[in-house]
């Protein structure tokens, strides 16, 4: 089954970190069953659920912070930029 705007957004953030959709897929899906299918929770301040979560399940939390503080760098330039 294709995955559905939501999700393809979750996948393109993530992509965006350089994590793939096959790692971040079993996540995201154990989020929606966590949070019972509310999106919001997942999607509040640029997906930071599903980055920690991801990072807590398979990576060094080091690099995750790492990779969120050079995210959030990007987005405020962009932002300062306009």
């Amino acid at each position: 089954m294709a995955p559905t705007g939501r999700a393809e957004k979750a996948f393109s953030f993530m992509m965006t970190l350089g994590i793939s959709m096959e790692e971040v897929k079993p996540v995201l899906i154990n989020l929606l069953r966590v949070y019972e299918g509310n999106w919001e929770l997942i999607e509040d301040d640029t997906y930071r659920t599903l980055v920690d979560a991801y990072f807590d399940f398979d990576k060094d939390k080091n690099l995750a912070w790492l990779l969120f503080f050079l995210h959030n760098l990007k987005v405020n330039a962009v932002a300062f930029f306009k």
